[in-house]
């Protein structure tokens, strides 16, 4: 169980370097990004629920961003469409299925600790 949130909490933050440190990319960073969360699903596996967690989270978090820079609350400084970067959206689908699994990790944890303090 520690396994599994630590190498969920290793996705997230190489996902994290991969934005903050190749950002000028836009390019580069969406194929990577396609390519890690590939590799993600590969090595963990990934059930319909992800799928649609991760076409929601790239569909609603896309909207959400090009809303907010077209009305001025912020700005990216290396837009591809309509305000954006191409990978942004894509890193948000990431980034949501990572934090759903981090939270069932952590919710697994807590309750077998639970039922240990129990026994």
């Amino acid at each position: 169980m520690i396994k599994c949130l630590f190498l969920n909490i290793c996705w997230l933050i190489s996902i994290m370097l991969l934005m903050g440190i190749c950002w000028e990319y836009n390019l580069l960073v969406l194929v990577v990004c396609l390519f890690t969360l590939c590799l993600f699903w590969v090595v963990t596996g990934f059930d319909a629920d992800e799928i649609c967690l991760f076409v929601f989270s790239v569909l609603f978090f896309q909207i959400g961003e090009i809303v907010m820079v077209h009305t001025g609350v912020w700005v990216y400084s290396n837009p591809t469409y309509l305000g954006i970067p191409i990978w942004l959206p894509v890193a948000w689908g990431f980034t949501n299925i990572l934090m759903k699994r981090i939270y069932f990790n952590i919710a697994n944890i807590r309750k077998y600790l639970l039922e240990r303090r129990s026994e």
